[in-house]
């Protein structure tokens, strides 16, 4: 049976909720829109990220931009098909690829970690 959007969100919400619960989960999820990025930004970030895939997976990200990193973290899975998880390592000063691309389903994510 499929719910109408009024009833799947919420109710999609609450069972996700729970979820996160039972697996010990004490703080809530992050959430954010996805929001399109102004064309300076997105050519710099394409221009950033395909430079460092043509040096390979494993090649880091020497980040130099003006804008946010998180900026750039946030367009590169929102737009870019990446995905990105966290970790509690607070100093946090190196992006680079520590991993292939995976095959999931009928698509592809690629895996990038953060590392010191």
């Amino acid at each position: 049976m499929i719910f109408p959007d009024f009833l799947a969100k919420p109710i999609f919400h609450i069972l996700y909720l729970i979820e996160r619960r039972s697996d010990g989960a004490t703080q809530p999820p992050i959430r954010r829109k996805i929001q399109p990025v102004a064309d300076e930004q997105r050519i710099a970030f394409d221009h950033l990220l395909d430079a460092a895939l043509r040096n390979g997976i494993s090649a880091l990200i020497h980040y130099s931009l003006p804008y946010p990193k998180a900026d750039f973290l946030n367009y590169i899975c929102d737009w870019r098909g990446f995905v990105a998880h966290g970790f509690p390592i607070h100093e946090l000063e190196t992006l680079g690829g520590v991993s292939t691309l995976f095959g999931i389903g009928q698509g592809e994510t690629r895996s990038y970690c953060g590392c010191q």
